[in-house]
């Protein structure tokens, strides 16, 4: 019985639909970082954000990246309202208008094995995303497997002025005992000047003439 770790299944996206593969790999080509673009615009040149769509896909099957279906077309949003011409002579004069934003939704996942081999395609997703038209708002959505994380945070505390997790666990252990040294000492003086018998203070009341 083999392993999901060790086939994986590659859709990819064409002009004449959509063909599903199944490969064999080993060691790390099982775990992928999968990818989901949100696509928003309010261009009303419906085949502005179509053509994007096509240039998006283009570019991550060249950058090494696996579809997962097509492109998703989402409900648009369609919003209304009614303005005034003027609060004077036109007052009862009134103009519509609507906005309709257009919505897509892209589907793709990176192996960790091409990651290794070509380190760039690491921002691959984030590096498309930042290329788009003016006219065409993203928003990035990642999904990892949690052992790729090991060595996001391992890296991380390292960068974390080159101490390593035991040593910042040390260092926090003698920060701890440090506190309780001073804590204690403060105790201890405000014992002591609890113990301290109070001088009797003498007021002096001046007699008024």
């Amino acid at each position: 019985m083999s392993s999901p770790l060790l086939k994986s299944a590659a859709v990819v996206s064409g002009e004449h639909g959509v063909r599903t593969s199944l490969r064999s790999s080993r060691g790390l080509d099982g775990l992928n970082r999968n990818f989901v673009y949100h696509f928003q615009s309010n261009d009303i040149r419906k085949w502005m954000i179509n053509e994007s769509m096509r240039r998006i896909q283009n570019v991550l099957l060249r950058g090494g990246a696996v579809l997962h279906g097509d492109v998703v077309g989402l409900r648009r949003r369609r919003k209304n309202w009614c303005v005034l011409r003027s609060p004077h002579i036109d007052k009862k004069s009134r103009e519509h208008f609507e906005q309709v934003t257009h919505r897509r939704e892209i589907r793709f996942s990176v192996p960790l094995s091409n990651e290794i081999e070509y380190p760039q395609t690491r921002e691959l997703a984030y590096q498309v995303a930042s290329r788009l038209p003016d006219n065409v708002a993203v928003k990035v959505e990642q999904r990892m497997p949690g052992l790729l994380l090991i060595p996001e945070l391992a890296r991380l505390m390292k960068q974390l002025n080159g101490f390593t997790p035991e040593e910042i666990q040390e260092k926090d252990h003698k920060v701890q005992l440090k506190l309780k040294e001073l804590e204690d000492k403060r105790n201890a003086e405000l014992a002591s000047l609890n113990s301290q018998e109070k001088l009797p203070i003498e007021n002096d009341d001046e007699d008024s003439d």
